[in-house]
């Protein structure tokens, strides 16, 4: 079962990856995510 765990963490990875990419695509550039706004958490709990 050793190798399971490494495969969880590079779909982790990725997963974490493509949400981050989705909001870079969404949001501007110059605005700084608030703290303490929903996708903080989000990320952080993932």
């Amino acid at each position: 079962m050793r190798g399971h765990r490494a495969v969880d963490e590079i779909e982790h990875r990725n997963l974490v990856a493509a949400i981050h990419a989705a909001f870079a695509d969404t949001q501007p550039r110059a605005a700084a995510p608030r703290p303490g706004a929903p996708i903080d958490g989000d990320i952080r709990f993932l």
